[in-house]
């Protein structure tokens, strides 16, 4: 699950009879924020952490931006929906829901797939 861009939980943490027996079946999650470049700490959407990147500390420091929630969601869902769009980084948007259902559509039904 992909909470914001800045959240990410990754894993299989169901609770049912095989994960409790503690012998048979076992379950584990992991869960990843971006806690220096947040929603609550920003005017702006989290789009990754900037660290200085000092390959030559007598210039001004060049920053490297890491965006590694954001990248892993855009991957998914390139991955998944076959193309990469510049909507899909709003993905709260008319546009990019609109965009999600009609893909939705085309690959709904016999055949598709």
């Amino acid at each position: 699950m992909i909470v914001d861009d800045e959240y990410v939980l990754m894993g299989s943490a169901n609770i049912n009879q095989r994960s409790m027996d503690g012998s048979r079946d076992t379950e584990i999650a992991m869960g990843a924020n971006q806690p220096h470049y947040s929603w609550a700490g920003g005017k702006k959407a989290p789009r990754g952490q900037a660290f200085p990147h000092l390959s030559n500390p007598h210039i001004i420091p060049n920053f490297l931006l890491l965006q590694l929630v954001y990248e892993y969601r855009m991957s998914l869902w390139a991955e998944n929906l076959g193309t990469l769009e510049e909507c899909f980084s709003w993905p709260h948007s008319v546009e990019c829901v609109q965009m999600v259902n009609e893909m939705a559509q085309e690959n709904w039904g016999p055949g598709a797939m």
